[in-house]
């Protein structure tokens, strides 16, 4: 799922009953992500969230962010606002 706004985000997180929420900075690093999700899937623990946030990524990054959310329901990712220029 792609969170088109963070206010929108942290309301259905307000939501949800979690033990573990963990926030990702990305900025076209797909490539390394599918060992973060694997790992996290494989711990004892499973009512943790995974939310993305990316940096401006090309095209390729965003495909598998989207594919990774849509695979797997507990990720979840949101593009940086533009105007807010954070960790990239």
């Amino acid at each position: 799922m792609c969170v088109e706004t963070l206010p929108e985000l942290l309301g259905s997180v307000e939501s949800m009953t979690v033990s573990l929420l963990i926030v990702v900075p990305t900025l076209n690093s797909y490539v390394l992500l599918p060992q973060l999700v694997r790992s996290l899937q494989a711990q004892s623990i499973t009512d943790w969230r995974l939310l993305f946030i990316d940096g401006h990524s090309l095209p390729d990054h965003r495909r598998w962010l989207q594919q990774c959310c849509d695979l797997e329901s507990r990720c979840s990712w949101v593009e940086q606002e533009p105007e807010r220029r954070g960790i990239f």
